[in-house]
């Protein structure tokens, strides 16, 4: 898969756009399922939903919990609706550092930072587009970075997956690339491509 070709502008311009539409709104506990989630320096681990993601929890032993150890103070508290997204809110330090909301548009799940008070947060806004029941693209997109992740069934028990580091407008457009074969029996990744910038500096 070819990434470099892709128009990451267009999905800069689509999550500002829906950052600007989209407001805050009160999530109350009750009517949800609530679990909890350490992922402590994990990048993405909790907001991207795909097979490489999965991967990661798999080899870090990483799993969603109904409840919270008593010490744990860096921790996930995810709210879901029938299996669905609903909100993710990020403790550092046993406080609110961040609270991400959710909001589908057809087979696209945005999921928008908020301050704990509903105001804006500059961090990363993350989307999990689906075919079906099965996740074939997830970006994080943070002013005119996108880390761009593409999914393609190869067979009923592999996928080829392929992600992207990207700075649109960048003077160094591509910050890193990776590639690799996921088998989704056993979540194992087996990595056929890697490249950053930090090699060629």
């Amino acid at each position: 898969m070819n990434l470099k070709d892709y128009d990451f502008a267009s999905l800069v311009k689509d999550c500002k756009e829906i950052n600007e539409k989209i407001q805050y709104k009160d999530v109350f506990e009750c009517g949800y399922d609530k679990s909890y989630l350490s992922a402590k320096e994990i990048p993405f681990v909790g907001y991207f939903q795909g097979y490489f993601v999965q991967s990661i929890q798999k080899n870090k032993k990483i799993k969603e919990s109904d409840k919270k150890r008593a010490n744990c103070k860096n921790y996930l508290e995810i709210y879901k609706s029938d299996k669905e997204l609903i909100q993710i809110v990020n403790y550092i330090n046993g406080r609110i550092d961040c609270i991400h909301q959710s909001y589908r548009d057809g087979d696209k799940i945005y999921l928008l930072p908020f301050s704990g008070k509903g105001g804006f947060y500059p961090t990363y806004t993350y989307v999990v587009v689906y075919a079906g029941s099965e996740v074939v693209e997830e970006y994080a997109v943070s002013g005119n970075q996108v880390i761009f992740d593409k999914y393609n069934r190869m067979d009923e028990k592999h996928i080829e997956f392929a992600r992207i580091n990207y700075v649109v407008g960048g003077t160094t457009p591509v910050l890193g690339e990776r590639k690799g074969i996921i088998n989704i029996d056993t979540l194992d990744y087996a990595e056929t491509y890697y490249d950053d910038w930090l090699r060629h500096r």
